[in-house]
């Protein structure tokens, strides 16, 4: 007899997403890990996108679409948590794609490591508008106990990364809409707070960056940031007062990045000086961050044949759309440097710090 597997929980909140919604429910249809079902959220939209995964719904019985008015992208996931039935849930956000084995390699890594493991990540390529790769990723492989890591650097990357089991979030609640822009990191600490994270070290999802498509001002992410760094203070006084220094270099430094895509230098500025003020090394992984990006973008254009192929668009669209064309350069990058913000000496105190702190509990 076939051991039956995991239901997996697809949910994916939707608001005014109608030109990239058709690619992400095709990547999560794609998926060679059965049985999944989809509950799809419209979050109040006033375009195509509720007509759009009606007949995605008619198509397969596999696909829920559920309508709400416009309540923000943490209320729709919990709304769609709340519909949902499957042992593991597998967040996606409706501008991101899966690549094929996603699900099955993230429940495989999952079983394997028991109950202890609240999430399992995986690697993620940054793609743009268009779908196709920008040379840039996130793939990081800590594991184990993270919450300082995770304090420190999001190295998740994007909401459309974990597979969580259901347990840990009925544990210690839903996404908190409160934090808007930071209702991810908010969550994902929560739970390595108590479980330990596990990561498949492959790139199994697509992070497409659209340029404006942050909605909230980056004076309200900060003060988001503030506010969980203050509530982590009031639960773990313990914590050095270094750590958050870090941890707020880094996201003064994350806050830039987004100003500079919504074309804000002056942001940018005001931003990266807070960075600096915070942790004059950061300009250290600024300075290898950028050549690093500029190594990427080489084998990305190496990978595509250069100049001589630049006809052949269309074709690599193709290709890549499955996830196997990343060039293997980027790939051996990914696996053989530390691209953490925060850098190994940093990580290594960290890691004491949170042996320290796990056995502090116990006793």
């Amino acid at each position: 007899m076939v051991e039956s597997r995991p239901l997996v929980s697809v949910i994916i909140p939707a608001f005014n997403a109608e030109r990239f919604i058709d690619a992400t429910l095709d990547s999560v249809l794609q998926q060679t890990y059965d049985p999944f079902e989809v509950i799809v959220v419209d979050d109040g939209s006033t375009d195509r996108t509720a007509e759009l995964v009606r007949a995605y719904a008619q198509r397969d019985p596999r696909i829920q679409l559920h309508l709400q008015s416009n309540l923000g992208p943490s209320a729709a996931r919990n709304a769609a948590i709340d519909k949902s039935t499957g042992e593991y849930v597998a967040p996606l956000d409706a501008d991101d794609i899966w690549y094929p084995d996603k699900l099955h390699k993230q429940v495989d890594c999952m079983l394997r490591h028991g109950p202890r493991t609240g999430i399992v990540y995986a690697w993620t390529t940054y793609l743009d508008e268009k779908g196709l790769p920008t040379g840039n990723y996130s793939a990081r492989s800590d594991e184990g106990n993270v919450y300082l890591k995770l304090l420190c650097n999001n190295f998740l990357a994007t909401g459309s990364v974990p597979l969580i089991r259901r347990s840990c979030l009925t544990e210690v609640g839903g996404y908190r809409p409160e934090f808007v822009g930071l209702e991810d990191k908010e969550l994902f600490l929560r739970i390595a707070e108590q479980y330990e994270f596990r990561v498949v070290p492959e790139f199994l999802v697509g992070y497409r960056q659209v340029r404006g498509s942050t909605s909230h001002g980056h004076a309200r992410i900060e003060k988001c940031h503030k506010k969980l760094a203050n509530e982590i203070r009031q639960r773990h006084p313990e914590i050095p007062s270094s750590v958050y220094r870090w941890s707020r270099a880094v996201s003064y430094r994350f806050i830039a990045s987004k100003s500079l895509r919504s074309r804000d230098f002056g942001a940018t500025i005001k931003y990266l000086s807070k960075a600096v003020w915070n942790d004059p090394t950061i300009i250290i992984s600024l300075i290898r961050h950028k050549r690093l990006s500029l190594e990427r973008r080489c084998a990305k254009w190496l990978g595509s044949g250069g100049a001589e192929n630049r006809t052949s668009s269309s074709d690599r669209a193709a290709a890549m759309a499955d996830g196997r064309a990343m060039p293997q350069g980027i790939a051996m990058h990914a696996s053989s440097f530390d691209i953490s913000p925060l850098g190994v000496s940093k990580l290594r105190r960290l890691e004491i710090l949170e042996s320290t702190r796990l056995r502090r509990n116990r006793t």
